[in-house]
């Protein structure tokens, strides 16, 4: 099977994600305004007016200000002696009492110099020194107001008269100034030039203070110009001096500068050390508006070295701080940091939220530019989920802005993604339209990284169709302009050529494109790049019919996406790497396949098993491991350690692996197993999907469509398994993909005669018992064993109930999202009264006012019970699981919510869980993992099975459904899977309730045998 086209994305043509750019510009703002002159109050000095014995503590009370507070002095004493002002001869005795008192308090002789060359002044050299700091003054005022041109006027005349009058420090002092005017101007070079004058000036006067704020100020300017190795060394000299002079504030400002600037070196763990420290001083010193920027900087560190998880904390503090401080800039940049992080995380809905909050905050703020990027990341978002309607409308705004403030690039950035969201949704004509134009944007700004993008779209919409030649043209074109791209686009870029030459049947051209692609990421130490490659490899092996050689570069390339995975850990990021690289174990299957069939005695069949192990719910098996189920520690499964799982003769395993190429199913009992090769998955897709949208209305479910489906379902994926299920009741089903979206109890045996009754005994239900579960592996996890009958022994489990929950009063007050109030549900009260009969009056029971979200979790009970009913209204969010949920009783007149998240929080030992509500079987369905939703949640927190709905469930049907299971599982101690069949079977014998929809719903997924006593 051919590797799908990588689409090497490149710093260039992504929203900038780094914090770098807009962080550091704010952050300049701030180092600038340390360099210059403060407005010339008289209020800036009088501190100083206070007896002699409390003069020194206000010299140092001063802090940074002193100079600033000390030329103002100067400046109106000058003033008072040219006017002849009263007031002259007591301002000129402060002036001196400070300068005489300064290097005590302060170590410093900046008052005293100044003072020896301006109290015997001439008149007129006064008059040109209060001239010369009236220009300065009018200077910081026109820089406030951005008249950048006026601000450096006013600054080189008043630097020309400091010169004229011999003040060597004011004259490093405006050196300074003038270049904070241009770099604000981003005239770089010319505030580089201004800087290095600045630095010699004030090498001559030996002040490291100053010495140290002006190697800050070059770090920032060439760091501007992106030449790191320079900003680098000028940060780092900086923080020299300012060890020396103990500055803490400064020093923590130039350890942030120093690490984004080895970060931008590919120094992240040194740039991370110099975050860690910087953060240490700032908050040390309450410096909130450094602190801030700092958490910014080592939370994108964090993101760049591949830990976003880690970053989440650290975007929460700053969030926090930017909104603290009223910094709407830096709180929309924060924002969009975490609404990207999030996104990666597979947070989608949340990620979505902070980017909407990052659009407003920057349109408020009329940056139309930074809106413009927060629309594109959350378009790319829902492209990462592949859901084109979600994304189309802000990439369209996106694309909207662009063209009204004039920015050719972000033009170019959104008519690509469009194009990705249309080769989405499957209009080509549409794809390729968006495509071409935004290639043509990008070629008349030299954007390499839009045009090179656009290139590998147009490619990769060529082998859709089927034109290998046509592919290789463009994927050519992208491959000559990937140089200033990286190794990532250079990698994609071979791998891509190499796909369209094996298409075309060009295999020497292709081994050799895929063996530069595997060379180059190897050179770079870029392991995550390689499997593209391997499996390229594999593909040209195969297709010369060298089984062997295939097999060996596909388990390498699978092993590598494993170890890739296992280092994401149990959250969202494993789940998402897994599943946009599950091909590569899917081709692996396949072709174990081709080999099993050759040479069906090699155990090629057992290692397909154990690669359809290692691909299937490994973030499920981590999370469960992470909460200490200790069943979970054992290593995964194979056919025989699955076989062993099985109750004997009457119990099967049906395992499925679909894929692109051939679709797979291991039969697995205690007398062995076997494989079956089945049709792949796009010739199973629409039958799935007819089938499941049949089922969801009673009507519907007895169609002729829906019954067609049904039956070609089952010749598909059941009959294979026929010989090896003589004596079996019961099936243990592993669905893969979308089978896990439908109930195979509702698959037909026989072919039903159209407008008859379907025939008796032709639903698989009635003729089997039936669970599920994610992966054989999982099957082990959650089956009996010492660990688990120990814990049922302990005196703490013995007094073990049953919670159940149902009949909420939602009250009038609709949940927020939702145009209308919850429907009551008085079938669930049923329920109840059914549960607790059959229970024996060992039962804790809410409902009605008292069916809260609060009591519900402050149940004693709830950690220890041994079954779990929830009878109420469910919420599905396929985009993003984490905001499915339960509802509950109205708390202070709205309606509580258990989301996904809070049952992860739980800590459960119940055998069985019972969620009595609208489609709490499904979620998003993500390639290797399987269903992400209510289900597997509640399994990670400890449930050993949990019974869930598929679609929208019918209150009344499903109280009766509900109150035979709890009769035969409870009352008479039949296994969970035989007692809900036997519910299925006593709705399918009423006329009722005889399609489908009304007893097919609810499924088993875990455990099947009986409740221990």
């Amino acid at each position: 099977m051919p590797p799908a086209p990588s689409r090497a994305r490149t710093a260039p043509s992504r929203p900038p994600r780094a914090a770098v750019p807009r962080a550091l510009a704010s952050m300049l703002l701030a180092a600038a305004v340390a360099l210059l002159p403060a407005r010339l109050h008289a209020q800036t000095y009088a501190r100083f007016a206070v007896p002699d014995s409390a003069l020194a503590d206000a010299l140092r009370g001063s802090g940074g200000g002193f100079e600033a507070a000390w030329n103002a002095l100067v400046v109106s004493t000058l003033r008072a002696r040219l006017a002849g002002a009263d007031s002259a001869a007591r301002l000129a005795a402060l002036a001196g009492r400070v300068a005489q008192a300064e290097p005590a308090a302060l170590g410093s002789r900046v008052a005293g110099d100044a003072w020896a060359l301006w109290r015997r002044a001439t008149p007129a050299a006064e008059r040109q020194r209060v001239r010369a700091a009236v220009r300065e003054s009018l200077g910081v005022a026109a820089l406030a107001a951005r008249d950048f041109a006026n601000a450096e006027s006013l600054d080189v005349a008043a630097l020309a008269d400091y010169r004229a009058l011999g003040d060597r420090r004011r004259a490093a002092w405006l050196m300074g100034s003038l270049g904070v005017v241009r770099f604000q101007s981003a005239d770089y070079a010319g505030a580089e030039r201004a800087y290095r004058e600045a630095l010699d000036a004030r090498r001559a006067l030996g002040d490291p203070r100053m010495i140290g704020a002006t190697l800050n100020a070059l770090g920032s300017t060439t760091f501007q110009q992106r030449r790191y190795t320079e900003a680098a060394a000028f940060f780092d000299e900086a923080r020299r001096v300012r060890e020396g002079t103990g500055e803490r504030a400064a020093l923590g400002q130039t350890l942030n500068f120093l690490g984004l600037a080895l970060g931008a070196l590919g120094k992240g763990d040194s740039a991370r050390v110099c975050f860690a420290r910087a953060l240490e001083l700032t908050v040390a010193q309450g410096d909130s508006a450094r602190t801030q920027q700092v958490l910014i900087n080592l939370a994108q560190r964090l993101v760049d070295d591949g830990e976003s998880a880690a970053s989440l904390p650290l975007w929460t503090r700053a969030l926090a701080l930017t909104r603290q401080l009223d910094d709407a800039q830096n709180e929309a940049h924060v924002e969009f940091g975490m609404g990207a992080v999030l996104g990666q995380q597979g947070r989608y809905a949340e990620g979505a939220g902070h980017l909407r909050a990052a659009a407003a905050l920057s349109a408020q703020a009329r940056d139309a530019r930074a809106e413009q990027e927060a629309w594109l990341e959350l378009g790319r978002i829902w492209l990462e989920v592949q859901d084109a309607d979600a994304a189309r409308p802000p990439l369209e705004r996106a694309l909207a802005l662009a063209d009204s403030i004039g920015d050719a690039n972000g033009r170019a950035r959104a008519l690509n993604d469009l194009g990705i969201a249309a080769r989405l949704a499957g209009d080509a004509t549409l794809a390729k339209t968006r495509f071409e134009a935004a290639a043509a944007a990008a070629e008349s700004l030299e954007s390499v990284g839009i045009a090179h993008d656009a290139r590998v779209s147009l490619g990769e919409l060529a082998m859709d169709r089927g034109a290998p030649a046509e592919a290789a043209t463009w994927f050519g074109q992208a491959r000559a302009l990937d140089a200033p791209l990286g190794i990532e686009a250079q990698v994609g870029d071979a791998v891509n050529e190499g796909s369209a030459a094996a298409l075309s049947g060009r295999l020497d051209d292709a081994n050799a494109r895929f063996q530069e692609a595997l060379a180059t990421a190897t050179r770079a130490g870029a392991a995550g790049l390689t499997w593209t490659a391997l499996l390229g490899l594999g593909d040209v092996a195969e297709r010369r019919g060298d089984l062997g050689a295939a097999l060996a570069f596909d388990r390498r390339a699978a092993s590598l996406i494993d170890t890739l995975r296992t280092r994401q850990g149990a959250g969202g990021a494993s789940i998402t790497l897994l599943s946009r690289r599950y091909f590569a174990f899917e081709a692996l299957i396949h072709l174990l396949g081709k080999a099993d069939a050759a040479r069906p005695e090699s155990g090629y069949a057992a290692e397909a098993f154990a690669w359809a192990e290692r691909a299937r719910a490994r973030a499920l098996l981590d999370l469960m491991a992470s909460r200490g189920r200790s069943a979970v520690a054992a290593p995964l499964v194979g056919p025989a350690d699955a076989a062993r799982r099985l109750e004997p003769a009457r119990e099967a395993l049906l395992e499925y692996s679909i894929g692109d190429s051939s679709s797979t199913l291991w039969v697995v009992t205690r007398r062995g197993w076997k494989r079956f090769t089945l049709p792949p998955r796009a010739a199973l897709a629409t039958r799935v999907e007819i089938l499941r949208r049949g089922l969801a209305s009673p009507e519907g479910s007895e169609s002729r469509r829906t019954r067609t489906a049904a039956r070609a379902l089952y010749v598909d994926l059941v009959a294979p398994a026929l010989p090896s299920l003589g004596g079996v009741r019961r099936l243990v089903i592993a669905p893969d993909g979308a089978l896990a979206r439908i109930p195979f109890e509702a698959l037909l045996a026989v072919d039903a005669p159209e407008g008859a009754p379907v025939p008796r005994g032709a639903y698989l239900a009635e003729r089997y018992a039936i669970r599920y579960t994610p992966s054989a592996s999982a099957l082990a996890a959650s089956s009996p064993g010492p660990s688990r009958d120990a814990r049922r022994a302990s005196p703490e489990k013995a007094s073990a109930r049953v919670v159940a929950i149902g009949d909420p009063r939602f009250g009038a007050t609709p949940p927020a999202g939702r145009g209308a109030p919850l429907d009551s549900l008085p079938y669930t009260g049923d329920e109840l009264r059914a549960l607790a009969h059959a229970a024996g009056g060992s039962i804790d029971v809410l409902s009605g006012d008292f069916a809260t979200r609060g009591r519900f979790l402050a149940l004693p009970q709830l950690p220890h019970a041994r079954l779990v009913h929830v009878g109420t209204h469910g919420q599905t969010d396929e985009r993003d699981p984490s905001r499915s949920g339960l509802w509950f009783a109205a708390e202070n007149g709205v309606p509580g919510f258990l989301s996904l998240d809070d049952v992860l929080a739980l800590r459960l030992d119940a055998e069985l869980v019972t969620l009595s509500a609208c489609e709490t079987g499904l979620g998003r369905v993500e390639r290797g993992e399987g269903v992400v939703g209510l289900g597997r949640a509640f399994l990670a927190a400890g449930a050993r099975s949990v019974v869930v709905s598929l679609w929208s469930v019918n209150d009344r049907s499903t109280a009766t459904l509900m109150s035979a299971f709890y009769e035969t599982l409870l009352a008479k101690g039949l296994a969970r899977d035989e007692a809900l069949a036997g519910a299925r079977r006593a709705l399918l014998a009423a006329p009722a309730t005889r399609a489908p929809f009304y007893w097919a719903p609810f499924v088993l997924i875990g455990e099947g045998g009986r409740l221990p006593s």
